[in-house]
């Protein structure tokens, strides 16, 4: 009797009331109730990775720039401030160089054969975030490099 019963409660659904569904399950919606409260969450996330993942990216081509530029001015000595910026924009090749707001060199004489050769560069990023609206935020870096006539 005990096996019959298990036969049977195996087969048996659950319906709504009156044969609302016509015979589908009343719990064929549930996925869709937690799609609906799981899916909002997980894009942003998503989004959110994809979105600190550009900023460190943003954050790496900038200090490339930097770092070739100041080499550059090492290794050229009595290089000028406008010709250390323009081989900087020519790394920052990957990014709009639009976003730009502020890029600077300045090359101090120390009087002992010693240049003392500050970059820096601020860019504003905008994040991609579709279900909320996040100002942009400004990506600072600093390099200085002592370089010394040979």
């Amino acid at each position: 009797m005990l096996s019959i019963y298990r036969k049977l409660s195996g087969r048996m659904k659950t319906r709504s009331p009156a044969g609302l569904l016509n015979g589908r399950d009343a719990r064929s919606g549930a996925m869709a109730i937690d799609f609906a409260i799981v899916a909002p969450v997980f894009f942003l996330l998503v989004f959110g990775l994809i979105d600190i993942s550009r900023a460190a990216f943003t954050k790496g081509v900038m200090l490339y720039a930097m770092e070739e530029a100041s080499r550059w001015a090492a290794v050229n000595f009595p290089a000028s401030a406008t010709d250390i910026e323009a081989v900087a924009l020519a790394k920052f090749t990957v990014l709009d160089a639009g976003n730009i707001t502020a890029f600077s060199a300045t090359v101090t004489d120390n009087g002992d054969k010693t240049k003392a050769v500050t970059l820096q560069m601020n860019y504003t990023f905008e994040f991609m975030m579709p279900f909320l609206s996040l100002d942009p935020i400004t990506l600072s870096t600093e390099a200085t490099i002592l370089s010394r006539e040979l």
